[in-house]
């Protein structure tokens, strides 16, 4: 599935809380986990059907 290959995936938050963001020419939905401000760099950690969860880079844990 697409979006599960948009894990991992690096872009700078435009907006505080959540929003729209293109990536590879299709419009996804995400939310903001955690703290993040616009113009930090994020992190995509999960895709479901509602949109895109984001953490800020370098607060993601990896397992």
């Amino acid at each position: 599935m697409l979006d599960d290959r948009l894990i991992k995936t690096v872009f700078t938050l435009p907006t505080q809380d959540s929003g729209e963001i293109q990536l590879y020419g299709i419009f996804y939905h995400y939310r903001v986990v955690g703290v993040a401000k616009p113009g930090d760099q994020v992190v995509v950690v999960a895709a479901d059907r509602s949109g895109l969860s984001v953490r800020k880079l370098g607060s993601e844990l990896d397992f």
